[in-house]
């Protein structure tokens, strides 16, 4: 199973239908909108594409508990160069970019398969530490489903 590709599936279906308004808008007690999350994804897949392509030997392979990725329970912070900035002023700006970005991560990935690296070489993730190639592309995955739930929460409090 493709868990990056059922994540984005889901993610488009969750917005597809939604008025241009209600993407846009903020939640009453703060936070992203909808349109915001989508460019958050976009930034997140520009820039494991570099992480995939950078990404050095690993002396082991390590074994992090990946599942911690989808507790909701527990806020994490962006890093600064994957908060949104307003790029996406529609829906077809985000579903513009995405697919660009989305593309070049899944080429990234599979570059580094067909090299032998996606289970050898790795790079340190802020929450997991170092993880390979194949463990980021799932992580990035589950990224993208629990924002998918934060998606929800937003367009049902709207």
């Amino acid at each position: 199973m493709d868990l990056n590709a059922v994540a984005r599936r889901a993610t488009w279906r969750a917005v597809e239908a939604v008025d241009s308004a209600a993407l846009s808008r903020t939640p009453a007690g703060g936070g992203w909108s909808v349109l915001q999350v989508l460019e958050h994804l976009h930034l997140m897949d520009s820039i494991n594409v570099t992480r995939f392509r950078e990404a050095a030997p690993l002396a082991e392979p390590p074994a992090p508990d990946l599942s911690t990725a989808l507790n909701l329970g527990s806020r994490l912070n962006a890093p600064a160069p994957t908060q949104p900035q307003g790029a996406f002023a529609t829906l077809d700006d985000a579903r513009r970019a995405m697919a660009a970005s989305h593309a070049a991560l899944r080429q990234a990935f599979a570059e580094a398969e067909s090299e032998g690296r996606a289970d050898t070489h790795g790079s340190v993730h802020p929450v997991f530490g170092p993880i390979t190639i194949r463990q980021r592309f799932e992580v990035i995955a589950l990224h993208e489903l629990r924002h998918l739930y934060q998606i929800y929460r937003i367009l049902g409090s709207a």
